[in-house]
């Protein structure tokens, strides 16, 4: 608690994020929880900040409940659009998809899939878009993928990041 007034300011510096995720190696569930808490209000520019998306992937790295993978669902589903298409806010959404098994991560699969254009044709959301495909295992997402880049071909193509992923796919 006495590092509650400067926990954001620690969480989005060049070294101090670094201290930031040794101290989450020490932190209980209930720490943690408190942390969500502080952290809730600026999440947004923690996340799109180039110190601050470390200190959040670290978070990720340490979930050990149910509860705080929901507390962070809470927090990152109204943000999605924003962490997809920033430099480094697109980090946290790869760190998500390659931690949390894929039946526990379905806001960002039906975000993926129901955005696919947007996603896929922007500098940094097509990243997210495949590291979703090579950790991809469920058939109906990839039904519903294929359905989608089907749809939005011609779109996806005519755009460099797009067509990336149909690089990436062969």
């Amino acid at each position: 608690t006495k590092l509650s007034p400067i926990l954001i300011s620690i969480m989005t510096s060049h070294y101090g994020n670094y201290f930031f995720q040794q101290l989450l190696q020490l932190l209980n569930k209930r720490q943690k929880q408190f942390i969500y808490s502080l952290i809730k209000q600026h999440f947004l520019s923690i996340c799109t900040n180039k110190s601050g998306t470390y200190s959040i992937q670290a978070l990720i790295d340490v979930i050990e409940s149910i509860d705080e993978e929901q507390t962070l669902e809470q927090m990152i589903t109204p943000i999605l659009p924003q962490l997809c298409g920033n430099e480094h806010g697109h980090h946290i959404i790869i760190k998500l998809i390659t931690v949390l098994p894929e039946e526990r991560r379905s806001y960002i699969n039906n975000f993926i899939l129901k955005n696919l254009p947007n996603i896929s044709c922007n500098k940094y959301g097509y990243l997210c878009v495949i590291k979703f495909i090579a950790v991809n295992t469920n058939v109906t997402l990839r039904v519903e993928f294929i359905t989608q880049i089907t749809k939005n071909f011609l779109c996806l193509i005519q755009n460099y990041f797009g067509c990336t992923i149909f690089i990436y796919l062969i």
